[in-house]
């Protein structure tokens, strides 16, 4: 399901219990802004298939 909603969007957020986020998104200023106002644990790139989509 979400590789699906994550190609049809340009950008998706996924908010996991209420203690961290997933971004999906091709825009590297979306992630500049977001590694400049969160401590960002883990950044990873790659295609839509070389991604992990958790339960």
């Amino acid at each position: 399901m979400y590789p699906y909603v994550i190609s049809q969007s340009n950008t998706t957020l996924r908010a996991v219990d209420n203690q961290y986020f997933y971004v999906y998104t091709p825009y590297n200023q979306l992630v500049d802004a977001l590694k400049a106002n969160y401590t960002i644990e883990e950044i990873r790139k790659g295609t839509l298939d070389q991604l992990d989509y958790p339960e």
